[in-house]
């Protein structure tokens, strides 16, 4: 899923929900900074 920020990125699990990320490419990082579950 796409945001307003290209280094924060949204990737969908179904129905279920969705986590939220912050990729750091000068740092070689991926942070993961939401993680929304329903069911």
């Amino acid at each position: 899923m796409a945001t307003d920020d290209p280094q924060v990125r949204r990737a969908d699990f179904g129905d279920h929900g969705f986590v939220t990320y912050l990729i750091l490419d000068s740092v070689e990082i991926v942070r993961v900074v939401d993680i929304l579950w329903a069911g």
